[in-house]
């Protein structure tokens, strides 16, 4: 699979995720915000601005989509699912395309997405993605940062709040 580098999509790999001794270490995302409550969040909670992107044959970005189905998030962030293409340009759209949320961009790859948030951004494509309507930035991929702030909603005012729940919260005194 590619990635962006400066913004522009390569095939041969390039940003490798092994050390030189050749164990495995998972690359930090690029897109790190947060989605709180709060006037002085930089991504606020807001009911209808965000949109989050998976794919049904990514194991981590279908958690992504149980968390926003057990959390009754879906009238407050709107789903999208991509697919790989044979020999296409890594999470697809289709031939049909997607036009971006608060963009009258047309797109065919989830990459694209990307560099619209960052023309000159360098990193691998992933799901689950959440993309920001009203600035047009990606606040979060990858899905560790993204189930997290799904765990726990609360009844703020937009009725969204991502936050960390209590340790054992989620476990529900399973063994």
């Amino acid at each position: 699979m590619g990635q962006l580098v400066d913004g522009k999509w390569r095939t041969e790999n390039i940003l490798v995720q092994h050390d030189d001794k050749g164990l495995y270490f998972k690359r930090g995302s690029v897109f790190r915000g947060r989605i709180e409550s709060g006037a002085a969040a930089e991504f606020p909670a807001e009911r209808g601005r965000y949109h989050l992107y998976c794919a049904v044959a990514c194991p981590w970005a279908h958690r992504a989509t149980l968390m926003r189905t057990l959390k009754r998030l879906e009238p407050f962030v709107t789903l999208t699912n991509t697919f790989q293409e044979t020999g296409g340009q890594g999470w697809s759209f289709g031939e049909q395309g997607h036009i971006v949320p608060g963009t009258d961009r047309h797109v065919r790859w989830l990459h694209e997405l990307y560099t619209i948030a960052d023309p000159a951004c360098t990193t691998r494509v992933t799901v689950p993605t959440v993309w920001d309507a009203k600035t047009r930035r990606c606040p979060s991929s990858g899905n560790l940062r993204l189930i997290r702030r799904f765990e726990k909603r609360g009844s703020g005012s937009s009725g969204l709040e991502f936050r960390r729940p209590a340790v054992g919260a989620a476990s529900g005194g399973l063994r």
